[in-house]
């Protein structure tokens, strides 16, 4: 990770695998992380996700999977969480 370490500054990044659940008034996923750099490197957590899509303006685009989150970090780094997502937050710390 060294060489993106002046992308993620303080931030943690992580490996996702997602599933999809449905079937009996499910339907949404579940977001399997792999904690690469950050505090809590090396751990994994899975987290039931509804999706809630960022301003696609933030979409990184690329040749590969590595440049396009390259460019997506590009864009995100130092914009505050609600420019991002400005339809708000979901999650607990917002409430």
């Amino acid at each position: 990770m060294g060489e993106w370490d002046s992308l993620l500054e303080e931030r943690t990044l992580s490996q996702v695998t997602q599933y999809h659940l449905t079937g009996e008034g499910a339907n949404f996923n579940i977001l399997v992380h792999q904690v690469l750099s950050g505090p809590k490197r090396g751990t994994w957590i899975a987290v039931p996700h509804l999706v809630v899509n960022g301003d696609m303006q933030f979409s990184g685009w690329g040749h590969s999977a590595d440049e396009a989150l390259r460019d997506c970090l590009e864009k995100i780094k130092g914009r505050p969480f609600e420019d991002i997502f400005p339809h708000g937050r979901t999650d607990e710390k917002s409430k």
